[in-house]
């Protein structure tokens, strides 16, 4: 029986819990990493630069390559709920969704890790409570 390895050449899932993202080991069967955080809503992992992105009650952050330290990565809170975040690996970009405070409006916010200044930008705003984000790399 072939092994998931000789299938994919990724054999790793990221888990999200509360307090921790952890790195599963697909052939092995096993957690190949915890990493213990404060908070997490969710998280994207942007395999180029070998480094996880999350969100946090507040707060956009990443971890250090050896994953020894949380960094923020705009200086200042999010602006509502955080609710999901994806990226987009060709162009090194991040993508947020973002609920108003009354939960009834979700705003999509962009970052691109490539400018300096980290400012998280509107995209676009829904009138809906939006629950996920994924990206699609065809132009329609």
């Amino acid at each position: 029986m072939k092994s998931i390895k000789d299938a994919d050449p990724i054999p790793y899932v990221w888990i999200v819990d509360d307090r921790q993202i952890m790195l599963f080991d697909m052939d092995a069967k096993e957690i190949a990493q915890k990493i213990s955080l404060s908070s997490v809503i969710d998280m994207t992992y942007i395999k180029q630069n070998g480094t996880p992105y999350f969100l946090s009650h507040n707060l956009l952050l990443s971890i250090s390559v050896d994953f020894a330290k949380e960094m923020q990565l705009i200086d200042r809170n999010l602006p509502g709920i955080p609710k999901a975040i994806a990226s987009d690996w060709i162009g090194q970009k991040l993508y947020i969704i973002i609920n108003g405070e009354d939960q009834k409006r979700s705003d999509v916010y962009w970052l691109d890790l490539e400018d300096k200044r980290r400012r998280l930008r509107k995209m676009v705003s829904v009138s809906e409570d939006i629950l996920s984000i994924g990206l699609d790399p065809h132009k329609r």
